[in-house]
């Protein structure tokens, strides 16, 4: 539906554009500054992930070399936990994201081992399991990041194109058709009024 060509009208519509305008440089702005955060966050997640896959290769390595060295009977009895490592879930915002934060509590003595009944495998292979864990803690946290990053970008994405090819457009032609309607009439309002006087009136 057209809007009516009136002088209160165009003052809105302008100020409406100018609102439109002011919105699609601020989500413009956190878009880009959402993907460097992203693109900074893969670079980091990539290296986590390179050091989770090398921590597990060491530590079923010293797992194999504490299953020769100690048994699977023995390796059992003593691997049983007393306490289970505690996952504590914290939120917290980066650009008004609501993201997790992970942190992880490995009780230090877990385990019912002596020195007498357990080996260096043993101990290495348990070391490197519990380095393992914390690893996987903050990449499982980094990756629950990327998606919130990726979904928040998306949407802003859409919200940009929106501002930018449907409704700023449309502030500009309604516009322009308004101030050329209102320029019409003020011609026509001219040359009436320059007739009138040249007729005397």
């Amino acid at each position: 539906m057209a809007i009516a060509p009136t002088h209160s009208n165009l003052l809105k519509l302008k100020k409406e554009l100018g609102i439109a305008r002011e919105g699609y440089s601020l989500l413009d702005e956190k878009r880009e500054v959402m993907i460097m955060e992203l693109m900074g966050n893969i670079h980091g997640f990539k290296r986590m992930e390179e050091d989770l896959t090398e921590k597990l290769k060491e530590a079923y390595i010293a797992l194999e070399d504490a299953v020769v060295s100690m048994g699977k009977d023995n390796l059992r009895k003593f691997s049983k936990t007393k306490e289970q490592p505690y996952v504590d879930i914290r939120m917290r915002s980066i650009m008004g994201i609501p993201v997790p934060e992970l942190m992880i509590d490995i009780p230090e003595e877990g385990c019912y081992a002596s020195l007498e009944s357990t080996d260096e495998n043993f101990d290495l292979a348990l070391m490197n399991f519990k380095e393992v864990l914390e690893i996987a803690v903050q990449w499982a946290a980094r990756e629950a990041l990327l998606w919130k990053l990726g979904s928040e970008i998306n949407k802003t994405q859409k919200r940009v194109n929106a501002l930018e090819n449907l409704f700023i457009p449309e502030y500009e032609e309604d516009i322009k058709r308004i101030e050329e309607s209102l320029e019409e009439e003020e011609r026509e309002e001219f040359f009436r009024r320059k007739r009138l006087k040249g007729r005397g009136y």
